[in-house]
């Protein structure tokens, strides 16, 4: 039974593990120009500060010109203006997310990577769901095995190496 719950507990602790490492790694923003957009690839070359970067749009990627929406291609019309473009990690290669043009003077804000618990990263909730869960499996097991009354009344206490009991007095049998 005990290598029973430690495989479970082994299983689901590197399964959550895993499933959070893309978690863990938040999302940035790049300001700067656009100076290409290319439909057929879905990819988005932006000259920022510190570079030219040629990112690659996402299932899921979302274009905003001043907050209205657009089509990935319409972002052809906007070659030369000011866009921040959200990012983030995906195979190896940073991918754009979300692109915001904004035609006016000053390029718009960043938006903030959401938490899923104020201010804790994701992979700390999942080592804390982790630990409770085994937590809750340990009390549920060694529970059940700590108290088991025999046939003549005395409190026997089991464990892997052996059991005892006593019978009401401080002294063990």
């Amino acid at each position: 039974m005990r290598k029973l719950v430690a495989t479970v507990l082994g299983i689901l602790t590197a399964t959550l593990s895993i499933s959070g490492i893309g978690q863990a790694q938040s999302a940035s923003a790049i300001q700067g120009t656009i100076q290409a957009v290319d439909c057929q690839t879905r990819a988005l070359v932006m000259d920022a500060a510190d570079g030219t970067h040629v990112l690659p749009a996402g299932p899921y990627t979302t274009a905003f010109v001043d907050s209205t929406a657009v089509g990935f291609c319409a972002l052809q019309q906007y070659v030369g203006d000011n866009a921040t473009v959200t990012v983030a990690p995906s195979a190896g290669q940073l991918v754009a997310e979300r692109v915001d043009v904004d035609t006016a003077a000053t390029p718009a804000p960043a938006p903030a990577p959401a938490s899923a618990i104020s201010g804790l990263p994701a992979w700390a909730g999942i080592a804390l769901g982790t630990v409770l869960v085994g937590g809750l499996l340990y009390l549920a097991i060694h529970g059940a095995q700590t108290a088991a009354q025999n046939q003549s009344g005395q409190q026997c206490y089991g464990n892997p190496g052996g059991q005892w009991c006593r019978d009401g007095g401080d002294h063990n049998h």
